[in-house]
């Protein structure tokens, strides 16, 4: 919406200044619809701005959300494998260590 916005008011205010280069419409009436198009155009570029920002924090939280998740499920795998025998408490301790370690840098 807000892009489909701004190509409307710039197309608009490309139209005006043609319209005043050719003297079709009077100065004064030509300012004022000047700064009306403009001030949508600003209206239009804030929003868009607004939503590329929101975009970026929700896909941000959404990727250390999946990877708390992962980290998490990392852990339930080495635990698992310790308690089978499969790994030595060492290497359990070590995974869980750069787990551990992985997890603080994505709070931090």
């Amino acid at each position: 919406m807000a892009r489909g916005g701004l190509q409307a008011a710039a197309a608009a205010l490309t139209e005006l200044t043609e319209m005043g280069r050719k003297k079709h419409v009077h100065p004064d009436v030509l300012a004022q619809l000047q700064e009306r198009y403009e001030t949508r155009v600003h209206a239009a570029e804030e929003a868009m701005r607004a939503m590329q920002m929101e975009r970026g924090v929700l896909r941000d939280e959404e990727a250390r959300r999946a990877s708390r998740h992962l980290m998490m499920v990392e852990k339930e795998h080495v635990l698992d494998a310790y308690h089978r025998g499969v790994i030595s408490q060492d290497a359990l301790e070590e995974v869980l260590r750069d787990v551990d370690a992985r997890m603080g840098e994505l709070e931090g």
